[in-house]
C-alpha cells in the first residue's frame, strides 16, 4: 500500500447516490436532486464491483491506496483504473468520512434550534449529517473580519470543536458585530474565544497560546479541516501553511479577499489533491516555471468591499460542512470566485496542476 499518513477519514461510498442501471461497459447512478451520473468504460461493472469489495474488506485511506489496490487486480487496465477512480471522487460518488468515531447525539436544544435544517437534509437522505458535524474539529488560522465571521458561521451550525489561532490585535479597521469598539487592542484569539462561547455555550471553543510551535502541534493534532484565511492575498502564509499542511497530511481549505473579488478554495486532501502551491504558479505565470519569488514579493494586497467578508465567510463554512458531512460535491482542484462588481458573479477557476511542483508533485484530479 502506498504511504498514507492521514488516518481521520476514510473512503466510503456516497450514500446519496444510487446506482439505478448497471450494464458490463455502463453504470449510471442518480443522487438526491435526481440529477444522473454515467461511467462508461471497459469492463467498468467488474472495476465497480471490486472497488465495493476493496472498501467493504478494507481500511482505505487515499486514492493512492485504492489505484494500488486496483492495479493489482487490473494490470491492465491502469489507465482505467485511474480515470474511474478520480471521476468517481470529482462526482461524489466515493467520498472521505470517518465512521470510526461514535456519532454523538444531539441535545434538546440542538434539535430544536435546527429543525428545519436537519428535516430537510433527512428529506435528502443525509440522516447523520448535523452529528458528523457535532463530532468535528475544525482549526481556524487567520481572525480577522473573515476568520471571524468563519468562526462564528462555524459554531451556528454545530461544528462541534472550533480552534482559534492568531497571534494578532484587534484593530479599529475590524469594528464589526463581532469585534466591537471596546473590543479594540484586545488579543483576537481571546476575545473571540470568549464571545463565540457566551453565545453557544454548547460548542466547545479553544484558543492556541501565542507560544505555541504551530508545526509540532499540528504534526500530533488530529483535525477534519484547517481552514486557512485573509482579507489579503498574503501570498508568504498562504504558501508556507501549504507547505507544512500537505506535508503532514491533514485536509485544509483556504479562503481570501482581494478587492471586489472573495476566494475560496481549494479544498486539500493529501496526498490525492494538487495543492495551492500549483495554483500560485499558473496565476502569476501562466505556464509551468519553479521560481515564483520575484512574482510573489512585487504583488501587492488591497483593500475590499464590505461586507465581502460575511459573503466569503458564509460560503466558506458551506463548502467546509459539506466536506465534513459528506454532503454534495467536494471543492477539490478547484477555486470558488465570487465578484461583486460591476455585477454579482460566482464562477470556477480550475486548478491546472505543475508537473513540477515540490508539494504535491503534480497530483491532480482529471
Amino acid at each position: 500500500m502506498a504511504n498514507s499518513k492521514r488516518k481521520n477519514a476514510r473512503i466510503w461510498f456516497n450514500c446519496g447516490i444510487n446506482l439505478i442501471f448497471s450494464a458490463p461497459n455502463e453504470l449510471i447512478f442518480r443522487d438526491v436532486n435526481g440529477k444522473l451520473i454515467r461511467l462508461y468504460g471497459k469492463n467498468i461493472r467488474t472495476i465497480f464491483n471490486k472497488i465495493k469489495e476493496i472498501l467493504d474488506n478494507n481500511e482505505i485511506y487515499s486514492i493512492a491506496d485504492l489505484q494500488e489496490s486496483l492495479e493489482t487486480e487490473f494490470p491492465d487496465n491502469k489507465n482505467i483504473i485511474k480515470e474511474v477512480v478520480n471521476y468517481m471522487f470529482k462526482q461524489g460518488i466515493l467520498i472521505y468520512e470517518n465512521k470510526d468515531r461514535l456519532l454523538p447525539e444531539l441535545s434538546l436544544e440542538e434539535l430544536i434550534r435546527m429543525h428545519d435544517h436537519i428535516c430537510f437534509l433527512k428529506s435528502l437522505g443525509y440522516t447523520d449529517y448535523q452529528k458528523h458535524l457535532k463530532k468535528s474539529k475544525v482549526l481556524i488560522v487567520g481572525l480577522g473580519k473573515l476568520g471571524a465571521n468563519i468562526a462564528y458561521n462555524l459554531c451556528n451550525v454545530g461544528v462541534g470543536s472550533v480552534i482559534l489561532f492568531d497571534r494578532t490585535f484587534i484593530s479599529p479597521t475590524e469594528i464589526s458585530d463581532i469585534y466591537t469598539k471596546d473590543a479594540i487592542g484586545m488579543k483576537k484569539a481571546d476575545y473571540l474565544r470568549k464571545k463565540l462561547t457566551s453565545i453557544f455555550p454548547e460548542i466547545e471553543v479553544q484558543n492556541l497560546p501565542d507560544t505555541i510551535n504551530i508545526s509540532n502541534y499540528l504534526n500530533d493534532s488530529d483535525f477534519d479541516i484547517i481552514i486557512v484565511n485573509s482579507e489579503h492575498f498574503n501570498i508568504k502564509l498562504l504558501s508556507e501553511l501549504n507547505d507544512l499542511l500537505y506535508k503532514i497530511s491533514t485536509p485544509y481549505m483556504y479562503a481570501w479577499i482581494e478587492g471586489s473579488r472573495g476566494y475560496i478554495g481549494p479544498l486539500i486532501y493529501p496526498p490525492d489533491t494538487s495543492c495551492f502551491n500549483c495554483y500560485l504558479t499558473w496565476r502569476f505565470f501562466g505556464t509551468f516555471m519553479e521560481d515564483k519569488i520575484k512574482a510573489i514579493n512585487n504583488y501587492g494586497s488591497s483593500g475590499y468591499i464590505f461586507p465581502l467578508d460575511k459573503i466569503i465567510g458564509a460560503l466558506t463554512v458551506l463548502e467546509v460542512c459539506k466536506a465534513i458531512g459528506s454532503l454534495g460535491t467536494p471543492l477539490f482542484n478547484k477555486i470558488i470566485l465570487v465578484e461583486v462588481l460591476p455585477t454579482l458573479t460566482i464562477r470556477y477557476i480550475p486548478i491546472l496542476k505543475d508537473p513540477k511542483c515540490n508539494v504535491c508533485e503534480g497530483r491532480w484530479f482529471k
